[in-house]
């Protein structure tokens, strides 16, 4: 939950401070870090057709059947996140693409 009441805020273009004084609470922002991880989440949010893969990583596994849909299989390493933001993600993801996103007939 987010504090509530006064706040007040000072910085520059490297650090901001924040101090919310009904609960006492400080909070320092390193801006060029928080920049950083913007820019590589907006990065990420780009669209791709294997998204969260790393592009160099990625293999055609083979055919399986999904719901009764014959479906293409690819494998690869996960996008590693912003370092800043320290999200967990998975080693390895698996993508199933059906005809209509292979163009297979």
């Amino acid at each position: 939950m987010p504090p509530v009441g006064e706040m007040i805020s000072i910085g520059d273009s490297l650090v901001s401070w924040t101090y919310h004084p009904q609960m006492k609470l400080v909070q320092k922002m390193d801006q060029r870090q928080l920049k950083k991880a913007l820019e590589e989440a907006e990065e990420e949010k780009k669209p791709a057709s294997f998204y969260g893969m790393a592009r160099e990583t990625v293999q055609y596994v083979g055919k399986e059947s999904l719901e009764a849909e014959s479906v293409c299989l690819f494998e690869g390493a996960s996008v590693k996140g912003p370092a800043a933001l320290k999200q967990q993600r998975p080693d390895r993801i698996k993508i199933w693409k059906g005809k209509e996103e292979t163009g297979e007939k």
